[in-house]
């Protein structure tokens, strides 16, 4: 390991708690690499908050997956890494009781930081919108199939 983090017998990183571990964001829970937000913005798929827009797809993976677009028009440093973290760790909280998994982008809109249930909040409509718009399109295609000979 580099840095001033160095390894016990365990293999866990001194000064890092395990339980920590477990409230993670791990990569594979981000959307990285190139193309993948241009992927999802494509399916367009959009719902707006005041918070931010958000745009979704449905994935074939067992989880869903977050990118965070942030602009310096935002703010500060300081004020775009609060947001993130609020935003991601609402994503967190939420994405385990969602019906299907999703490739979610966010691009967050200009406002100051708000409470944690804000942000939470306002991802649940923003995915409960874009579900029900899915599901509308999957039904649609469904019924253009049959109705083909």
């Amino acid at each position: 390991m580099s840095g001033n983090h160095t390894q016990d017998n365990e293999g866990t990183a001194r000064g890092v708690k395990p339980i920590a571990r477990a409230f993670a964001f791990p990569r594979s829970r981000r959307l990285t690499g190139d193309g993948t937000f241009g992927e999802v913005m494509a399916a367009r798929a959009k719902f707006s908050t005041p918070l931010f827009a958000a745009h979704a797809v449905p994935n074939s993976q067992k989880y869903s997956r977050l990118g965070i677009s942030v602009s310096r028009k935002v703010g500060k440093a300081n004020v775009r890494n609060a947001i993130k973290r609020f935003v991601r760790e609402a994503f967190r909280l939420s994405s385990p009781a969602w019906s299907a998994p999703y490739d979610v982008v966010l691009v967050i809109k200009r406002h100051e930081p708000v409470a944690l249930s804000e942000y939470h909040k306002s991802l649940e409509e923003a995915i409960d919108a874009l579900h029900t718009l899915w599901l509308k399109r999957n039904a649609r295609t469904l019924r253009k199939g049959q109705e083909e000979p």
